[in-house]
This record gives C-alpha cells, structure tokens and sequence, in this order.
C-alpha cells in the first residue's frame, strides 16, 4: 500500500469526534434533510421510487456528515481538505 492509500484509509475508518461548530452542521443537515424527505412522502406515492428517493436523501446526508468529519481543520492537524476518494 502507498503512502497515500494508507492516509485515505486511516482518513476513511478512523473516529472523527465532532469538534466546533460540527454537531449544529450536522443538526442543519439532518432537518432539513427530515423536511425534504417529509416533502417525499407527502407528494409522492408509495413505491420503490419513493423508496429509493428517499434511501438518496439518507445516502446524501451520511456523505455529507462524512465530508465535515474528515475534512474540517481541527487543532490536531485533521481535514487536510485532501480528497476523501476522488468522487
């Protein structure tokens, strides 16, 4: 393993406790990410396309969460802004 896919993998799977303003990002995330999905299944019908729309918005909210954890600057040097996989 390189060094860089070593970083990307420690980066990936290690605990990163919230620090800062990280809980109310997360919080604003997570409202209106329960709003919008609310908004789903108020105007959508029940279906596997509800369904999926909905596995979207809980997807985005972790990707979103996974982005402030391992990329926020902390005092210990963390969130170096590197890319977490290119995507």
């Amino acid at each position: 393993m390189t060094p860089g896919e070593s970083a990307e993998v420690e980066r990936r799977f290690t605990y990163h406790p919230p620090v800062g303003d990280q809980p109310t990002r997360y919080e604003r995330l997570r409202g209106t990410a329960r709003e919008f999905a609310a908004l789903l299944m108020e105007l959508c019908p029940a279906s596997p396309e509800r369904r999926r729309a909905l596995d979207h918005v809980d997807y985005a909210v972790m990707a979103a969460n996974a982005s402030i954890a391992r990329h926020t600057p902390t005092a210990l040097g963390g969130g170096d802004g590197t890319a977490g996989g290119g995507r």
